[in-house]
């Protein structure tokens, strides 16, 4: 099978590590948001256009950072000396990145979405609902969790600490 050249190689590595600072860019931008925004909501509609930004982010910016992630790590695994099993830390970067694009899709973003429909419906009332507060505090954790597995996985392709595979 053909390789990629050097050249070739160092620009799939930039694209990588820029897709990569954008994931993380974005989790850290809305677990920000999510922290220091509540105390400036004042009104349903303030709390509406916060979810809805969350909305936003986590539908239209992150998805293509993670699928970039994804996609320029499969064309480096096929196409350089790598490979998808020669090493356990491209191992546990591949399972990291399916289940973190996996919990993206079928968890945080139905829990924002269920979010951005209360505040609709409800308005500010929405902030004494207990179950919107249940989600709230969900996707918050969910995403605090995502980011740092994220950024731990980021340490360890830089330091590359598990062992070459036999």
């Amino acid at each position: 099978m053909r390789k990629l050249t050097p050249k070739q190689t160092k620009l799939l590595k930039s694209i990588h590590v820029l897709a990569a600072g954008v994931w993380i860019t974005t989790g850290l931008v809305m677990l920000s948001f999510e922290t220091f925004m509540p105390e400036k909501i004042q009104t349903g509609e303030h709390l509406y256009m916060a979810n809805y930004i969350l909305y936003f982010i986590d539908t239209k910016i992150l998805p293509p950072a993670a699928i970039t992630c994804l996609l320029t790590g499969l064309i480096y695994s096929v196409f350089t000396k790598w490979g998808f099993f020669k090493h356990n830390w491209i191992i546990f970067k591949w399972i990291v990145t399916i289940v973190l694009i996996l919990l993206g899709t079928f968890a945080s973003e139905p829990l924002i979405i269920k979010m951005l429909e209360l505040s609709k419906a409800e308005g500010i009332t929405a902030l004494n609902n207990s179950y919107y507060e249940l989600i709230s505090n969900g996707q918050f954790i969910l995403g605090l969790v995502m980011l740092s597995t994220l950024i731990v996985t980021v340490f360890i392709s830089v330091f590359k600490p598990l062992k070459k595979r036999k």
